[in-house]
C-alpha cells in the first residue's frame, strides 16, 4: 500500500506550532492611553494571526455611534438655525423698511451673507470654546484624550458638507475668518481652490504665496487598526501642491517646493526646499539626473 502525501496547508493558520513564526509583544500603552512611538512590523500581524499583535480594546457599540451623531447634528441644528433666522430677519426688516421691489434682491443678499458670517462664528465658537487643547501624539482609538479632537472634526466636517464650503474657499474675507478662527496659519496670499479640505486646521501651517490644486488634501492624523497618529503638517512660502495631492501627517514641506497632482506624500516625509515630489508613495524627482541620462542618449 502506498503512502499518501500529506497536503499542504493553505493558510498560516494551518501551520504546525513548530514552523509557525515567533511571537513579537505589542507595544505597551502608557497609562493615559498613549501608545509608544515603537511600530509592529508589517508582517507581524499574519505571523501572529492578527490578535496577539495588538492590544484587546473594547470595540465600537452602536451607542458610541449614535452619541457622535447626535453631538454632530447638535452642533449643526444651532449654526444653520441661527444662520438662516438671520437672513430672513434682516431680509424681512429691510423689505419692510424700503419698500422697493428693487432693493428686495439687495436685502435678501445682505441678510444671506450675513447669516453664512453667524454660521461660520457659530463653528468657530463652538470649537473654541469646547475644543482649546487639541494633542498631539500616538493614542489609543479608546482614550478619552482623543475626545477633543473628535469633538473638533465632527465640527468641521459640518462646514465641508454645508453648500457653502466652496463659496467660502473662493472668497479671501470669508476664508480667513474661518480657517483662522479654526486655527490655521493661513496667510491672505495663499489660495486654497475648489473642493480643497484641510481635515485638521488646528495643526496646520501654510506659508505665503502657497497654492493649492483642486481636490487636494491635508490630513494630519491618521487611523492604523486601533492606534490614532496626530502630527501637525508645516507647508512653508512659494509651494505648489497639486489637485488631488494628498498630505499625511508630520509632513513637512520647505520653501519653493511642488508636490505633483495626484501625489501622496507618506507621513514623516521631508520635502527639501526646491524639491520637486511625484507618484504614490511620492518621491523625489531628479531632474538634473534625468537631464545628464537625456543628454548622454542624445549624444552622437
Amino acid at each position: 500500500m502506498m503512502p499518501v502525501a500529506k497536503a499542504k496547508p493553505r493558510f498560516p493558520s494551518e501551520l504546525p506550532p513548530a514552523a509557525a513564526a515567533p511571537e513579537q509583544p505589542p507595544p505597551p500603552p502608557a497609562e493615559d492611553g498613549v501608545a509608544t512611538a515603537a511600530a509592529v512590523p508589517l508582517g507581524s500581524a499574519i505571523a501572529t494571526q492578527g490578535a496577539a499583535a495588538r492590544p484587546a480594546l473594547p470595540p465600537f457599540s452602536w451607542i458610541d455611534l449614535l452619541s457622535y451623531d447626535l453631538i454632530s447634528n447638535a452642533c449643526e441644528a444651532p449654526a444653520y438655525g441661527l444662520g438662516l433666522w438671520t437672513a430672513l430677519e434682516l431680509g424681512a426688516h429691510l423689505h419692510l423698511r424700503l419698500q422697493r421691489p428693487a432693493l428686495l434682491v439687495l436685502g435678501v443678499l445682505a441678510g444671506a451673507t450675513i447669516g453664512l458670517v453667524v454660521f461660520l462664528l457659530v463653528l468657530i465658537v463652538l470649537r473654541r470654546t469646547l475644543c482649546r487643547r487639541i494633542p498631539s501624539g500616538r493614542f489609543l482609538r479608546t482614550s478619552p484624550r482623543l475626545y477633543p479632537w473628535s469633538f473638533a472634526i465632527a465640527l468641521h466636517m459640518i462646514f465641508h458638507r454645508s453648500p457653502v464650503s466652496n463659496l467660502v474657499h473662493s472668497n479671501l474675507l470669508l476664508r480667513l475668518l474661518y480657517y483662522r478662527g479654526m486655527g490655521l496659519r493661513l496667510p491672505w496670499s495663499s489660495y486654497l481652490a475648489q473642493n480643497v479640505k484641510i481635515v485638521d486646521p488646528w495643526l496646520t501651517t501654510i506659508g505665503e504665496r502657497t497654492l493649492l490644486g483642486e481636490g487636494a488634501v491635508i490630513s494630519c492624523h491618521k487611523i492604523d487598526r486601533d492606534v490614532v497618529t496626530i502630527e501637525p503638517v508645516v507647508i512653508g512660502r512659494q509651494v505648489l501642491i497639486g489637485a488631488m495631492a494628498h498630505i499625511q501627517p508630520g509632513v513637512r514641506i520647505d520653501d519653493h517646493a511642488v508636490i505633483s497632482a495626484n501625489a501622496l506624500v507618506m507621513r514623516g516625509s521631508h520635502v527639501r526646499s526646491g524639491e520637486c515630489w511625484i507618484g504614490n508613495p511620492a518621491k523625489r524627482l531628479d531632474l538634473a539626473g534625468q537631464l545628464r541620462a537625456f543628454a548622454a542618449v542624445a549624444a552622437p
